[in-house]
């Protein structure tokens, strides 16, 4: 039986009238998904993985159940995306080293040239020194991949509902200027609105105030330029609460990344970094997402509007980062709600590829070609290869449940006490 769901995938049961005899196919549970790439991946983006059977460089078993399976090859995802601009989706592939679907993308710049060390524009002279460690933030990409993403080519994990000749962005670097009608004059808000306010104290005591007096400028890293402060009206004080609304507005697509501080709470997210200038590392699973709960200053109090903007932790076009003046609670999968640094990015949207936990693999055949070996019981082995093993017949002996490790299997706390005090809430 095909069962189509939204996501255009579809699952493969056999079930009903005309079921097969072989265990293999019977219980066999497949996806198939018709979006997906079925050439060879990006060459210039892999590379070949030597197979090790779990052994490591003194010949003895490091990985137990590990052997075997098809040649593969690695893909190198980019993790960072520190590479400003637009991103054309050019297909959704396979990747047999991970349980989500990737993305190839293909940077979309007006001269469409690979970048060089003598480049003009700020976007791209700040993708030159990202790929070469020049600045503080530093992409690691295997030599082989790095001729590839300087010319404008790279692999993500592609988010659930993402589709060829889609686009997706990075904001990591910055805001670009004149992004969304207002955006030039968002760093300039703060005073804007003090301004504003000042004058509406001064009507209710009779005073007549100026709002294009001398006022000083927040020094807000939201915008990468400085901006001279425009003339001040009475309607100007909206002007930072209009344009940061349009920002999210067009921002808040699947695959687009942001830092924590510009994401609005309740927005499902993955692929988050716990500092600005580090990897993507959490939320990486296939249908996996965490939510961003809210944003709050170093004393626990609750912020939002304009005042994220002033939560710090921002990274500068130089590679700097700005002083962290508060935190960004994310509610991870478990449920557990952490707090990472608000500059911190993340990538919008849920991880592809959510009904992989319905996969059946129907025999030990398809196991042995995915390169793993069999998994045998504690109880089944002799004495001397498990602390559960030995014994007559299939009784334990009353020992506890172990690994084979010695340690308990059942109940034992994995969190250290350490941990109460750190950014786990």
């Amino acid at each position: 039986m095909l069962d189509r769901r939204k996501d255009e995938s579809i699952l493969k049961v056999w079930k009903g009238k005309g079921v097969p005899h072989v265990n293999s196919v019977r219980n066999r549970i497949s996806l198939i998904h018709p979006h997906l790439w079925r050439g060879k991946p990006f060459r210039e983006l892999t590379h070949a993985k030597r197979k090790t059977g779990g052994r490591d460089e003194t010949g003895r078993i490091a990985t137990r159940h590990v052997g075997g399976g098809a040649k593969q090859r690695i893909r190198t995802i980019d993790f960072y995306r520190f590479i400003p601009g637009i991103h054309d989706v050019i297909r959704l592939e396979y990747d047999p080293g991970r349980s989500s679907h990737i993305a190839l993308l293909k940077r979309r710049d007006n001269d469409a040239k690979p970048l060089t060390p003598n480049e003009t524009t700020e976007e791209r002279k700040v993708a030159w020194q990202v790929m070469h460690g020049e600045g503080k933030g530093r992409g690691k990409f295997p030599s082989e991949a790095k001729k590839a993403v300087l010319s404008g080519w790279s692999y993500i994990t592609a988010p659930d509902g993402l589709r060829a000749g889609d686009t997706v962005r990075s904001f990591r670097m910055g805001v670009p200027q004149d992004y969304v009608e207002g955006w030039n004059d968002l760093r300039n808000s703060g005073a804007i609105r003090r301004a504003a306010d000042k004058a509406m104290e001064a009507a209710e005591a009779g005073v007549d105030e100026d709002l294009n007096d001398e006022y000083d400028i927040d020094d807000d890293p939201a915008s990468p330029q400085t901006v001279n402060p425009p003339a001040v009206s009475h309607a100007d004080a909206e002007i930072g609460p209009r344009a940061l609304a349009l920002f999210r507005t067009e921002a808040m697509q699947p695959g687009n990344v942001l830092p924590l501080y510009l994401i609005p709470p309740g927005t499902p997210i993955h692929n988050i970094a716990l500092n600005p200038l580090a990897k993507m590392t959490l939320v990486r699973s296939a249908g996996t997402t965490a939510e961003l709960v809210g944003h709050t200053d170093l004393n626990g109090d609750s912020l939002g509007g304009l005042d994220v903007l002033k939560i710090g932790g921002q990274m500068r076009w130089d590679g700097s980062v700005t002083k962290t003046n508060g935190w960004a609670l994310v509610k991870m999968a478990s449920g557990e709600i952490r707090r990472i640094s608000p500059g911190a990015c993340a990538t919008v949207g849920r991880v592809s590829n959510h009904q992989h936990n319905q996969i059946s693999l129907g025999k030990a055949g398809r196991a042995r070609n995915l390169g793993r070996r069999p998994r045998n019981r504690g109880v089944s082995m002799n004495a001397v290869d498990h602390p559960m093993g030995g014994g007559k017949g299939k009784g334990k002996s009353g020992k506890e449940s172990t690994s084979i490790y010695g340690w308990t299997s059942k109940g034992r706390r994995t969190r250290r006490a350490s941990d109460k005090g750190g950014n786990k809430l």
